[in-house]
């Protein structure tokens, strides 16, 4: 006989947001009691649910916060430009049609409990753009439509005390621009916007209550996804661009070292481009591709690579910077990058690649070991998916590589190969699919 279904909570105790609409979607925190000091309560669980999305999640020493974007485009607009209160009742909703919850949840005694909530103008782009400091939530959105004409988006940083109640905020950055990326490091926050360059900017949140926007750069291109590589310097990877008629054109990867020692006035101390136009990395949207060890000043990252079919002189990073625009582009590459960071003789901070890993066969058992078959955007190259490498560890000396067909192992001093594991082989995928394959003969 089947077990009772028994409910984890009851329908009395979920929580939910008034005035949102109906809920779509459940969300729990679930603790687990892990101790084995106290063994009466080890394995013991508790829930918290919430009716409604959690899109977008951060989680501090002490509390979780989870966020979503909401849109009703039926709101009216505000009497005036930058009429967005975040204090009170009904002035707390946000106009425009897009605003953002969040939801506090305090962890500090081992069990989630609901702490506070709060609404602000405009979306998050991911968790990076919210962080807690000295107790107080900074956050940065975008609201507005860049691509309206004329434009109407800008973007906020918002300092909120531990009740989630507004400290301190700064409106109306960059208008006619989005957020791409945004990295909260102590006392400073930094925030790269973007429409047709990329503005980087450095704030002062020091003083919670007045943050103060210290300086910016504005270059071509813009970061998907800033990393701190050391107290005077921020990395961004991102998108190298180029303006041609009106129109922005993506080209390569592009790596820009901020050196930001004199926050008043911050510079791009190196650029490394990686490949042409339709390159692209997975760091872009999702920061555990990322690989940087400080110590060694080692950064390896995926890159999916195409470029022009012929060029006079490529640069380090694979690019050619005389590449005609809109020129086409194949694919040529799929793997890990491995970059170091270093100083030269004068003292100047320099981006250098150091070798390449890929996981693809050159050979012609390529086909029949790899079978499944992608498109990997931009002007074309169908790659061996199952080899795409999209992950990294460094250890000892070594450097590990993942793809869904493999494990490799470099020595990072000579980049030869130590070890190739194969964690897959021909059973894992449909037996029909391996019956087309009579020549099969293994993997490598």
């Amino acid at each position: 006989a089947m077990e009772p279904l028994l409910p984890v909570m009851p329908c009395n105790e979920v929580g939910l947001v008034e005035g949102l609409g109906t809920a779509q979607e459940l969300m729990s925190i679930i603790s687990v009691d892990i101790s084995r000091a106290a063994t009466r309560s080890y394995g013991a669980y508790t829930v918290v649910t919430h009716a409604g999305r959690a899109a977008t999640v951060y989680v501090s020493q002490e509390n979780i916060y989870v966020a979503a974007t909401n849109y009703n485009y039926n709101r009216p607009a505000p009497q005036k430009e930058g009429d967005e209160a975040v204090e009170g009742d009904e002035k707390a909703k946000p106009q425009y049609g897009v605003w953002s919850v969040i939801l506090k949840f305090s962890i500090k005694s081992g069990t989630p409990t609901f702490a506070a909530l709060t609404q602000l103008p405009g979306s998050i782009i991911n968790q990076f753009a919210m962080d807690e400091y000295l107790g107080n939530l900074r956050v940065a959105t975008s609201s507005g439509e860049m691509w309206a004409r004329p434009p109407t988006s800008q973007s906020h940083l918002f300092v909120l005390d531990p009740s989630l109640l507004l400290t301190g905020s700064i409106a109306g950055i960059a208008p006619g621009e989005r957020i791409y990326s945004v990295r909260f490091m102590g006392a400073r926050g930094y925030l790269v916007t973007y429409r047709q360059v990329d503005p980087f900017f450095v704030f002062d949140l020091s003083v919670a209550s007045v943050p103060t926007m210290l300086g910016y750069l504005k270059i071509p291109g813009y970061s998907d996804y800033l990393h701190p590589m050391d107290s005077n310097h921020m990395l961004g990877v991102g998108m190298d661009t180029e303006e041609d008629q009106g129109r922005v054109l993506r080209k390569g990867v592009k790596l820009s070292l901020f050196d930001v020692s004199d926050p008043e006035n911050p510079q791009e101390e190196a650029v490394l481009l990686l490949g042409d136009q339709g390159s692209s990395t997975e760091v872009s949207y999702e920061h555990k591709a990322f690989t940087f060890h400080p110590a060694t000043g080692l950064l390896v990252l995926p890159v999916d690579l195409h470029q022009v079919e012929s060029c006079k002189e490529r640069t380090p990073g694979g690019s050619c910077p005389n590449a005609a625009r809109a020129s086409y582009t194949q694919s040529t590459f799929q793997g890990a990058y491995v970059i170091y960071m270093s100083k030269d003789e004068q003292g100047k901070t320099l981006l250098k690649v150091h070798g390449r890993v890929t996981h693809e066969r050159d050979d012609a058992g390529a086909d029949a070991a790899d079978t499944t078959r992608v498109f990997w955007g931009g002007w074309g190259g169908w790659r061996q998916s199952l080899r795409r490498v999209y992950r990294s560890v460094y250890m000892d000396g070594l450097l590990y590589t993942f793809s869904d067909r493999q494990v490799q192992v470099h020595k990072l001093e000579s980049m030869m190969k130590a070890i190739v594991i194969n964690i897959t082989s021909p059973t894992c995928l449909s037996p029909k699919v391996w019956a087309e394959q009579p020549n099969y003969g293994g993997v490598e």
